[in-house]
C-alpha cells in the first residue's frame, strides 16, 4: 500500500532481475522536518516470480529515517549552534 498521491517526491523506479521474474523497488521521498531535520522515506518492494504477472507474488514495505550526526551519533536540531 503506498501513500496518498502528492504525500512524496517519487525517486526513480528500480528493477532488479532474478533467474525468473524480479523485484520492482519504488521509493518516495518526503519533505524534510523543519524542527529536527529528519528526512523520511517510503519504499516499498514487489516480487514477481514471471515478469507478466498482474499480481506480486510477495510485498514489503516500510520506512526509513535519515538523522544527522554530529561524531557519528544521530543529533537533534540542524547541528550548528
Amino acid at each position: 500500500m503506498r501513500a496518498r498521491k502528492g504525500a512524496g517526491t517519487a525517486l526513480p523506479r528500480h528493477f532488479v532481475p532474478l533467474s525468473t521474474g524480479g523485484v520492482t523497488v519504488d521509493v518516495l521521498r518526503y519533505v524534510d522536518e523543519e524542527e529536527t531535520h529528519v528526512r523520511a522515506y517510503e519504499w516499498c518492494a514487489e516480487l514477481r516470480e514471471e515478469a507478466s504477472s498482474v499480481l506480486p507474488d510477495a510485498v514489503a514495505y516500510g520506512m526509513a529515517y535519515c538523522f544527522n550526526r554530529q561524531a557519528g551519533c544521530p543529533s537533534a536540531g540542524s547541528g550548528t549552534s
